[in-house]
């Protein structure tokens, strides 16, 4: 449950301004306020089941702009190549790379790109 928790979170801030105002709310109430499906029902003032199908459809239709878009498997992608080139710079200075002064401004421009690219991905 973590995992699709953590999932639909992420796909809700790649997709949401693509949602119904009505699907937004009640993902925001469901999975950032963690409120049970009762609570909403009750909030909202219409059955618990009407909540379940709002939820679902809504997690359906953030699934679908995934699969039609990629913005969240290209991001993980991203990410994956950034964690192998920060590896490769620590193996180059544990490999005495640092001996070699011509080494240095190569591996420090590097580890600024890995730090530009990430802002970037942060938003920054």
């Amino acid at each position: 449950m973590l995992e699709k928790t953590t999932t639909v979170n992420l796909l809700f801030d790649y997709y949401h301004s693509l949602l119904k105002e009505r699907q937004k709310i009640f993902l925001q109430m469901y999975y950032h306020e963690d409120l049970s499906l009762s609570e909403i029902a009750e909030l909202q003032q219409i059955s618990r089941q009407a909540v379940y199908e709002q939820i679902k459809k809504a997690e359906q239709t953030l699934y679908d702009w995934e699969n039609k878009l990629q913005l969240l498997a290209r991001d993980r992608k991203r990410e994956q190549v950034l964690d192998e080139l920060q590896s490769c710079i620590q193996q180059l200075e544990e490999q005495q790379t640092l001996n070699d002064e011509n080494a240095i401004p190569s591996l420090n421009k590097m580890r600024s790109m890995v730090e530009k690219l990430r802002a970037i991905d942060e938003g920054g």
